[in-house]
């Protein structure tokens, strides 16, 4: 019986010891869950954070993109007026009203408006060079004139 009862105290010595790498098991896994625990939920802190932080560019965007827009519309209105103005060709101008404004297209429009300033320069140009002409004529004539020397 004394081998028995010692048999099962040192069976019962075993399972306590097991009891005891068990719990300092169980611990190590709860300390590292919960150091895991704390990684994930930095991780989500960080992640809405992000989140916040791109909401914030979004809104941002958004708003310039807006007014972009609006200038580009004010942009197209005043071409439309100064198209009329200089006496664009009406299918021009239609185009234009129809048409969204994009890089091509201002190009095209502004390359027209180009044009129109050249000839309405050009015009100014040969006009004064007319003017300057007769001044010249009218003041030849002034001192060819014997009425006038005398």
């Amino acid at each position: 019986m004394n081998t028995y009862v010692q048999s099962l105290t040192k069976e019962l010595e075993d399972i306590e010891i097991k009891i005891k790498d068990i719990k300092k098991e169980i611990d190590y896994y709860n300390t590292q869950g919960a150091t895991y625990d704390t990684e994930k939920r930095k991780k989500k802190i960080d992640l809405k954070q992000k989140i916040l932080d791109e909401e914030k560019k979004k809104a941002i965007l958004k708003s310039q993109y807006e007014k972009s827009l609006e200038t580009l519309n004010l942009i197209k209105k005043y071409l439309i007026n100064v198209m009329e103005s200089i006496g664009c060709n009406d299918k021009i101008i239609e185009e234009l009203r129809n048409s969204a404004i994009t890089e091509e297209n201002i190009t095209k429009f502004l390359g027209i408006l180009e044009e129109k300033g050249i000839e309405v320069i050009t015009e100014y140009a040969r006009l004064i060079a007319e003017q300057i002409k007769l001044e010249k004529a009218e003041k030849l004539n002034k001192s060819n004139d014997p009425a006038i020397t005398n």
